[in-house]
C-alpha cells in the first residue's frame, strides 16, 4: 500500500531523488503535483496586479476599478480551461520533448526566426517585470531597515541568485506557493477583523463619506477603455488585459510542469478557485484600507506597504492590540515579493537560455553549469543597470509590459488552438 501512495498537496516535495535536476536551471517537466501548479502559475500573475498595482488606485476611485480584476480572472480561466489542457495533450499524443512554449511554438510553426522573436519580446518583458518588482521591493527594505537603496537592490540579486543556483525548481515552487498562500490569509484575517469593530452600516457610511471618483458605471463599457478614470495608463480595454496573462509562459509551461494529466486537472480546478478567492479578499480589503484609515485619504503614490502599515496600525488603536504585528504583516509580504521577483526572474533565465545556440564546447553537466552561472551573472548585471541607472516608476513598467503581452496574447492561441 505504501509503494501505491501518491503524495498530494506539498507531500514529498522535499524528495529531490524524484526530480533530480541535471542542470542549474530548467523548466523541470513533469513534476508538480496540482497544488504545487496552481500556485506557482496563476497566483504569481495575480499578484502582479491584485496586490502590487491595484490597491491604491481601488482606494482612491472605488469599487469599479475592480473590474479590471474580473478581466484578469475571466483571462486566466479561459486559458486553464481551454488551452492549457489542450497544449498538454498536444505534448503527449506527438510524444515530442516539448517542455516550453517556445519549444511548442517551434514545433508548430517550424520557423526559428517566428521562436527567437517571441523569446526576445519575453525576455524584455520578464526582464522589465523583474526590474520593476526589485526596485520596489528595494525601496521598501530599505525604507524599514534603514539602508540605502542601490545596495538593497544589490543584496536582493545577490541572495535570489544563490537562491537559485541551490534549490531546484520543485523546491522553490512550494516556498512561493506556501508564502502566496499564507498573504491571502493575512488579508482574508485583516477584512474579518474590521468588521469585529465595526458593524457593516458603518463601514458604508464612511464609504459614501469618501466620494470616490470612479463610479461602477464608469467602467462597464469595455469594449473601450482608456485608462484616464484609474490612472493606469496604457490599459485599451479591461477584456484586453485580462489576455496579458495569455501572453506570458507562465500558464502554458504550467502545461508541462504538472506531473500527469489528473495533476493538471487538479491544477486548472486549483487555480480558477485561487485566482478567484485572491481577487474578491485583496479587493475588498483595498476597498476597506480606504474606510478604515479615514479620515486619512489614499494616494495612486501608495504602494502596498504604506497601505498595509497604516491599515494594520488603525485596525490595532481599534482592537487594542500592539501595533508591532505589522513587522510581521510586512515580513510576510516582503517575502512575498521576492518570491514574486525570484519566479519572474528564473522564467527570464529560461527564456534567455531559450534564445542562446548550443554551444559545441559545452560536452557536461559541469559545462552547462558553468555557462548558466555565466548568463545568470549578466541578467543580474542587467537588472542592476535598470534599477541604479534607469530608475523605472514600477507601476508604469508593469503595466507597460503586461501591454505588450497581452498583444502577444493572439499568437499564442491560435497556435494552441
Amino acid at each position: 500500500a505504501l509503494a501505491s501512495h501518491r503524495p498530494g498537496g506539498f507531500e514529498g516535495v522535499f524528495d529531490m531523488s524524484r526530480s533530480k535536476r541535471k542542470y542549474l536551471f530548467q523548466n523541470d517537466q513533469n513534476t508538480l503535483n496540482g497544488a504545487l501548479l496552481a500556485g506557482n502559475n496563476s497566483m504569481a500573475e495575480m499578484l502582479l496586479w491584485s496586490l502590487v498595482l491595484l490597491p491604491p488606485v481601488i482606494g482612491v476611485y472605488g469599487a469599479g476599478v475592480c473590474f479590471i480584476n474580473i478581466g484578469l480572472f475571466v483571462g486566466t480561466t479561459f486559458a486553464w480551461l481551454f488551452l492549457v489542457k489542450r497544449l498538454r495533450s498536444y505534448r503527449d499524443l506527438s510524444r515530442k520533448t516539448i517542455g516550453s512554449m517556445w519549444e511548442f511554438l517551434y514545433d508548430r510553426y517550424r520557423s526559428v526566426i517566428l521562436k527567437d522573436s517571441f523569446l526576445v519580446v519575453w525576455l524584455l518583458i520578464l526582464l522589465s517585470m523583474t526590474a520593476a518588482l526589485l526596485e520596489y521591493g528595494s525601496k521598501v527594505i530599505s525604507k524599514t531597515v534603514g539602508m540605502e537603496y542601490h545596495w538593497v537592490a544589490v543584496g536582493i540579486v545577490v541572495i535570489l541568485s544563490i537562491y537559485m543556483c541551490i534549490l531546484g525548481n520543485k523546491v522553490r515552487s512550494v516556498i512561493r506557493s506556501i508564502f502566496y498562500i499564507i498573504l491571502l490569509l493575512v488579508f482574508f484575517v485583516l477584512v474579518i477583523s474590521l468588521f469585529m469593530v465595526n458593524k457593516p452600516s458603518e463601514l458604508l457610511d464612511i464609504y459614501g463619506k469618501l466620494h470616490m471618483k470612479g463610479g461602477t458605471s464608469v467602467y462597464l463599457n469595455i469594449l473601450y477603455y482608456n485608462g484616464t478614470q484609474t490612472g493606469v495608463t496604457y490599459i485599451i480595454s479591461m477584456v484586453g488585459m485580462g489576455l496579458g496573462c495569455l501572453g506570458l509562459p507562465f500558464l502554458f509551461n504550467g502545461a508541462f510542469e504538472a506531473k500527469d494529466s489528473h495533476e493538471l486537472d487538479r491544477g486548472r480546478v486549483l487555480s480558477i478557485l485561487y485566482t478567484g478567492v485572491m481577487i474578491v479578499v485583496i479587493s475588498v480589503w483595498s476597498l476597506l484600507n480606504a474606510v478604515c484609515i479615514y479620515p486619512l485619504k489614499v494616494t495612486l503614490d501608495s504602494g502596498i506597504d504604506e497601505l498595509l502599515r497604516t491599515y494594520v496600525a488603525a485596525l490595532c488603536h481599534k482592537l487594542e492590540v500592539p501595533t508591532e504585528i505589522r513587522y510581521v504583516i510586512l515580513g510576510v509580504l516582503v517575502i512575498t515579493l521576492l518570491c514574486l521577483t525570484e519566479r519572474i526572474f528564473a522564467m527570464s533565465m529560461e527564456v534567455a537560455r531559450g534564445l542562446l545556440p548550443k554551444m559545441k564546447w559545452i560536452r557536461d553537466e559541469k559545462q552547462q553549469n558553468v555557462a548558466d552561472i555565466g548568463l545568470l551573472v549578466i541578467l543580474s548585471g542587467a537588472l542592476l543597470v535598470i534599477v541604479g541607472i534607469w530608475k523605472p516608476e514600477y507601476q508604469k513598467l508593469i503595466t507597460v509590459s503586461w501591454e505588450y503581452a497581452s498583444a502577444m496574447a493572439a499568437p499564442c492561441i491560435l497556435a494552441v488552438v
